[in-house]
C-alpha cells in the first residue's frame, strides 16, 4: 500500500523542470546515437562486421533502452520492474503532455438586458444643489446629526419623517445649532416685519409725497440718478429672473421625482428579476451545464480507456516496433516504384557526368598545347596554372563510388517475392490479443466509475438548487428593502400637501407677474411715457408686499423639510463611514433578518448590515463574496465535495488485471531469422546519404570566369615579330574556339547534370520516408525494430500485468484530479464572476439614490431659488420708489422750451423772490391755431411755480414759432427756460425774431 501511494503520488506531481532535462537528455542521445551509426559499404554492399547495436544491454543479456532506470526507494516490492526515469516512459509524457486529455469548458455568456433609465438633464441645477449641500454639510456638525424624533426607521428599510416633524415641533432641532437659530429668526423676522411696512407704507401715501424739483437745477441730476436706478433695477430683475427660473425648474424636477417613483419601482423590479435570472443561469451553467460536459469527457475517456491503455502499454513496451516493421515491408512497393525512376535518372547522370568531364578533359589539354606550343607567353602560362590545373580532378565528376540503384531494386523484389509483410501482420495480432485482455478486464471497472461519474451529476444539481435558494432569497429581499427604501420620505407628500405643485407654481406666477410689471416699467421709462411707467412700479410694489411673507414661510418650511430629508437620504450615500446617522441606522438594521430560515441555521453568523452591502457592491464584488462575508454560504466548500467513491483508494477496486503475460510473444524464431535475411540483403546498405556522398555539388570551378579568361587572354596577344605572325593568330583562334566550348559543355552537360541531382535527392527521401526509421541505414533500421520488438516481449512477460494495472490506477486519479480541478475553477468562477453587484448597485442607485437626486436635491433647490427671489424683493422695493419719485419729476420736466423774462434776483423757487402771478395771455393776430391757451391749463404749486405742459408767449402778436422773450433793457440776454416763468417786470416788449434756442 505505502509503495502504492508513493508510486501514485508520484504521477501526480510531476517536475517540469525534470520533464525538460530529459527532454534535453534524450535529444542528446539521439543525437549522438545519429553520429555514430556506420556507414553502409561505399560500393552498396552490407556491413560484413553487422552494424552497431546502439542501444544498451541489460544484465540479463535482453536488450533495453538506453533511458531506462531502475527505481529507487519508490520501487520497493517491485525490483523486476524497471519504470522509465519519466512516469511510464510513454511519447506524450517525454513531450510534457498531459496522460489524458483534460476537458474544454465553454464559458458562461450573459444575456440579460436591463431597462435603460431616462436619462434627465440636471447640470443647470447642480450649482443649486452643492451649494445646498456645503450650506447643510456646515450647519449640521456635531453628532448624532440629528437629535432623535425627527427621523425614523419603518419596518426595518424605510425612513420617515419622525413624530416631531409632524407635531411641528422644532425647537429641539433649533437649539442643537446655533447658525440655524440665527438663519431662521432673520426670516421669520422679515415675514413679521414686512406685513407692517407694507401697510405703513399705503396708508401715509408714501408713493406719492415725492418732492419736486427745480428743473433748472435738479433736471440734469434727476437723469443721473434716473439712469443708475434703472440700471441698478436691471441688475436685480437679473436675480430676480433666475431665482424665478431656478424655482420654476426646481418645481417640475420635484413634481417629476414624485411621478417617477412608480415607474422607477416597476423598471427595479424587472431589473432585479433579470438579474437574478442572470445569477441563477449563471450558477447552473457553472455547476450543471460545465458539469454535463465534464461528464462527456469522461465518458469519451472512460469509452476509450481500453484503447488508450493499450496504446500505452505499446508506447511503454516498444511494441510500436512491430507497425514500424509492418509499414516499411508495406512500403516496399511503392520503394521500389520511385526507385526504379531513380536508376533512370542515375544512368542519365552517370552518361551526363562522363561527358562533361572527358570534355573538360580535351579542352585543357588543348589550351595548354595553344599555350605551350604556339604562344608561349607569360599571361597564358598563369591562366593555365591559376584556372585550368583542377578543372577536371572535382570529386564530384568521379561516380565510381555511386550505388547501382538496380541492386536496391533487386534486392525489394526478392523481399516482395517472399511474403515477408505477413510476418508483423502476425505479430501484431499476437499483440491485440493483449488488448483484447485489457477491454475484458476493463468491463468490469468502468461500470462503477459511470455510477459515480453519473451521480456527481445529482449532486451538483442539488448543490446548484441550494446555492440558488440562498442567492435568490439574498437578492430578493435586497431588492424589497430596496423598493420599500424607495418609498423612503414618501409622507414628505403628504406633508407638503397634495397641492405642493399648484402652490409652486402660483408662487412662480406671481414672481414672474412682477418681474414682467418691473420690465415693462423698464420699458416705459426708456421709450414711452414715465407716467404710465410709475404706475407698473407702483402695482409691482404692491404685489411684492402681498406675498413677500408667504414666500418666506414657504422658504422655512422647505428649508426645515429639506435639512432633515437631506440628513436622512442625501448625507449617507456620500459618506457611508463618517456620517453618523448612516451608522446609527446601519446598527439598526441587519439583512440577515431578511434570508430564510435555513440560512441562519450557521453557527452565530455576524450581522449582514446595509453598509457592508453597499459597500460590496460599489467594490464590484460578487453575490458569493457577500454570502461569505456574512456567513451564510462559502463558496470554497464546493472543493469538499466528494464524487468518486473512497472504496478507489483500496487495492480490490479499480481495474484488477490478473492475466498472465508471462508467455507472451511476438515473433517466433523463424520470423526474427527471416527478418534478419531481410536485412542483410542487398538493402542492407541502402541510404539517401550513401547517394548525397557522391552527388555533390559544384562540379566544376566557375566555367563562365575561365570563359571570360581565355577570351580575354586571345584578345591581348600581341605579336612580337612578323615571324611569329602566324603562330598567334592560329593560337588566338585555338582561345576562342576552346571558350566557346566551354560554354557549350556547361549548358549541354553540366546545367543538366545539376537538374538531375536535384531530382533524384527528392525521389531517394521519399524511399527514406518509406523504407527507412529514424534516418538510418536498412539495415539499422531493421535491426534497431527487432530489437525493440525482443525487448517489448521481455517487457510484457516481467513488467506488463503490473504495468497495466498501474495505468487503471491513474484512470482513477485522473478523474478524481480533474474533478478536483473543476471543483476548483467553479469555486473561482462563482466568487469571481457569478453574481457581480453591478447590476444590483444600479438597480439601488436608481431606485434609493432617486430620493436624494430626484425628491431632496429639488426641494433644496426650490426654497433656494425662493429665497433669492425673496432678498431680491427688498433692494427692487427701495430702488422701485426712488424711480418712481425721479419718474414723476422728469415727467413734469417734460414741456416745450419756453423763453421767460426772469427778475435781477433769479428764479423765485430757488431765490425765495416775493410772488408774482403770472400774466394772461390773450392770443390774437391770427395766431389762434398756435395759442397754448388751447394745449394746457395752468397748474399751481407750492414754491410759486406755475408749471404747464404748454408753450407761452409773453405776446401775442409776436410770431407763434418765435419763443425768444426780451427783458426791457436790451443790453441783457434772454435766459431760456424749460417751463413757463413768472414774468417779474410789469411791462414786457416782444421783439419778433427767426432764431430759436434750444434748451
Amino acid at each position: 500500500m505505502q509503495c502504492k501511494t508513493k508510486l501514485k503520488r508520484r504521477l501526480r506531481c510531476r517536475n517540469l523542470r525534470n520533464i525538460a532535462l530529459g527532454l534535453l537528455l534524450l535529444t542528446l542521445i539521439i543525437n549522438v546515437n545519429g553520429q555514430d551509426e556506420p556507414e553502409g559499404d561505399p560500393e552498396g554492399e552490407p556491413d560484413p562486421d553487422g552494424d552497431q547495436k546502439p542501444d544498451a544491454t541489460v544484465p540479463n543479456g535482453d536488450q533495453a533502452d538506453a533511458t531506462t532506470t531502475k527505481p529507487g526507494d519508490g520501487g520497493k516490492g517491485r525490483d523486476d520492474i524497471y519504470m522509465r526515469s519519466d512516469n511510464h516512459g510513454t511519447t506524450h509524457e517525454k513531450l510534457g503532455q498531459a496522460h489524458y486529455p483534460t476537458v474544454d469548458l465553454t464559458a458562461y455568456q450573459s444575456h440579460a438586458i436591463y431597462a435603460a433609465d431616462k436619462n434627465y438633464t440636471t447640470w443647470p441645477m447642480h450649482p443649486a444643489y452643492n451649494f445646498t449641500h456645503s450650506i447643510f454639510d456646515s450647519l449640521i456638525s456635531r453628532k448624532p446629526a440629528l437629535p432623535s424624533g425627527y427621523l425614523v426607521v419603518k419596518n426595518d428599510s424605510t425612513l420617515a419623517l419622525g413624530p416631531k416633524v409632524e407635531e411641528n415641533e422644532w425647537s429641539h432641532l433649533l437649539s442643537e445649532y446655533f447658525l440655524l437659530i440665527i438663519f431662521v429668526f432673520f426670516l421669520l423676522l422679515l415675514v413679521i416685519l414686512m406685513p407692517f411696512i407694507a401697510v405703513c407704507y399705503c396708508c401715509f401715501c408714501c408713493c406719492r409725497r415725492c418732492k419736486l424739483g427745480c428743473p433748472p437745477c435738479d433736471g440734469p441730476k434727476d437723469k443721473r440718478s434716473n439712469l443708475i436706478c434703472s440700471i441698478i433695477l436691471v441688475i436685480l430683475l437679473i436675480l430676480l429672473f433666475i431665482g424665478l427660473l431656478m424655482t420654476f425648474v426646481a418645481t417640475r424636477f420635484l413634481e417629476r421625482g414624485f411621478e417617477d417613483t412608480k415607474n422607477t419601482m416597476q423598471r427595479g423590479s424587472q431589473d432585479t428579476c433579470t438579474f437574478l435570472q442572470d445569477v441563477s443561469n449563471h450558477i447552473h451553467h457553472v455547476l450543471v451545464y460545465n458539469y454535463e460536459e465534464l461528464e462527456a469527457h469522461f465518458t469519451e475517456i472512460l469509452n476509450e480507456a481500453s484503447s488508450h491503455i493499450f496504446l500505452d502499454l505499446a508506447d511503454a513496451s516498444e511494441s510500436n516496433a512491430i507497425a514500424e516493421v509492418e509499414r516499411i515491408i508495406h512500403n516496399m512497393a511503392e520503394a521500389s516504384r520511385i526507385l526504379q525512376e531513380v536508376e533512370v535518372m542515375e544512368n542519365d547522370l552517370r552518361f551526363n557526368i562522363a561527358m562533361l568531364r572527358d570534355g573538360l578533359r580535351g579542352l585543357k589539354r588543348d589550351v595548354i598545347y595553344s599555350c605551350v606550343m604556339l604562344l608561349s607567353h607569360k599571361t597564358c602560362e598563369s591562366v593555365i596554372f591559376s584556372k585550368l590545373q583542377f578543372l577536371d580532378t572535382s570529386i564530384c565528376l568521379h561516380l565510381d563510388k555511386l550505388p547501382r540503384t538496380q541492386v536496391f531494386i533487386d534486392a525489394i523484389d526478392k523481399i516482395l517475392k517472399s511474403d515477408l509483410d505477413a510476418v508483423p501482420k502476425r505479430a501484431l495480432a499476437r499483440f491485440q490479443e493483449v488488448g483484447h485482455k485489457i477491454s475484458v478486464a476493463m468491463e468490469t471497472a468502468v461500470p462503477p466509475l459511470r455510477m459515480d461519474i453519473s451521480r456527481g451529476h445529482d449532486i451538483f444539481q442539488k448543490e446548484a438548487n441550494k446555492i440558488r435558494h440562498y442567492v435568490d432569497a439574498l437578492i430578493s429581499d435586497i431588492h424589497f428593502r430596496t423598493l420599500e427604501s424607495t418609498k423612503s420620505f414618501e409622507d414628505m407628500h403628504d406633508k407638503l400637501g397634495a397641492d405642493r405643485n399648484a402652490i409652486s407654481m402660483i408662487a412662480c406666477l406671481f414672481i414672474l407677474i412682477i418681474w414682467l410689471a418691473l420690465v415693462v416699467a423698464l420699458i416705459f421709462s426708456f421709450c414711452l411715457n414715465k407716467l404710465t411707467g410709475t404706475y407698473f412700479l407702483l402695482f409691482a410694489m404692491i404685489l411684492i408686499f402681498s406675498v413677500f411673507s408667504l414666500f418666506l414661510l414657504m422658504v422655512v418650511f422647505y428649508f426645515i423639510i429639506g435639512l432633515i430629508s437631506y440628513q436622512g437620504a442625501c448625507a449617507p450615500l456620500r459618506d457611508h463611514e463618517g456620517n453618523m446617522l448612516f451608522s446609527q441606522l446601519d446598527s439598526e438594521m441587519d439583512l440577515l433578518r431578511f434570508l430564510p430560515a435555513s440560512g441562519a441555521d450557521r453557527d452565530a453568523p455576524v450581522p449582514m448590515r446595509m453598509s457592508k452591502t453597499i459597500k460590496a457592491c460599489m467594490a464590484n464584488q460578487t453575490i458569493f463574496q457577500l454570502l461569505r462575508d456574512s456567513g451564510i454560504y462559502n463558496a470554497n466548500e464546493l472543493m469538499f465535495i466528494r464524487v468518486m467513491s473512497e472504496d478507489y483508494d483500496d487495492e480490490k477496486h479499480g481495474l484488477n488485471f490478473e492475466d498472465d503475460l508471462a508467455d507472451v510473444f511476438l515473433l517466433t524464431p523463424a520470423e526474427k531469422l527471416e527478418l534478419d535475411d531481410m536485412r542483410s540483403g542487398n538493402l542492407s546498405g541502402y541510404s539517401s546519404t550513401s547517394y548525397r556522398e557522391r552527388m555533390c555539388t559544384p562540379l566544376t570551378p566557375n566555367l563562365k570566369e575561365i570563359q571570360k579568361a581565355l577570351n580575354d587572354l586571345a584578345d591581348t596577344i600581341n605579336p612580337p615579330t612578323d615571324q611569329w605572325l602566324d603562330f598567334n593568330r592560329v593560337g588566338r583562334v585555338s582561345l576562342k574556339n576552346e571558350a566557346m566550348h566551354l560554354y557549350l559543355y556547361e549548358q549541354k552537360y553540366a546545367v543538366q547534370a545539376l537538374k538531375l541531382i536535384d531530382a533524384m535527392n527528392k525521389k531517394l527521401a521519399q524511399v527514406d520516408e518509406l523504407i527507412l526509421y529514424e534516418n538510418r541505414n536498412f539495415s539499422n533500421s531493421i535491426d534497431v525494430l527487432v530489437n525493440a520488438i525482443v525487448r517489448s516481449e521481455h517487457f510484457l512477460e516481467t513488467q506488463g500485468t503490473q504495468f497495466i494495472n498501474l495505468l487503471g490506477e491513474n484512470l482513477t486519479d485522473v478523474l478524481n484530479l480533474q474533478i478536483e480541478q473543476f471543483l476548483e475553477a467553479a469555486a473561482h468562477e462563482c466568487m469571481t464572476n457569478v453574481g457581480r453587484c453591478a447590476p444590483l448597485a444600479y438597480i439601488y442607485y436608481r431606485g434609493v439614490d432617486q430620493i436624494c437626486y430626484r425628491l431632496v436635491d429639488p426641494m433644496n433647490a426650490f426654497w433656494l431659488g425662493l429665497f433669492i427671489c425673496c432678498l431680491t424683493f427688498i433692494p427692487i422695493l427701495f430702488v422701485c420708489h426712488r424711480l418712481m419719485c425721479l419718474w414723476k419729476r422728469l415727467h413734469s420736466y417734460r414741456v416745450a422750451p419756453v423763453a421767460a423774462v426772469l427778475p435781477v434776483g433769479g428764479c423765485p423757487t430757488c431765490t425765495g423772490a416775493p410772488y408774482v402771478p403770472p400774466p394772461i395771455i390773450t392770443c390774437t393776430g391770427g395766431n389762434e391755431t398756435f395759442c397754448v391757451c388751447s394745449e394746457g391749463r395752468l397748474n399751481r404749486t407750492d414754491g410759486g411755480a406755475a408749471p404747464s405742459e404748454s408753450t407761452m408767449n409773453a405776446n401775442a402778436n409776436a410770431n407763434a414759432n418765435d419763443n425768444e422773450v426780451i427783458t426791457e433793457d436790451a443790453n441783457k440776454e434772454a435766459i431760456p427756460v424749460t417751463s413757463i416763468a413768472v414774468i417779474s417786470a410789469p411791462t414786457v416788449a416782444a421783439k419778433p425774431s427767426n432764431k430759436r434756442k434750444e434748451d
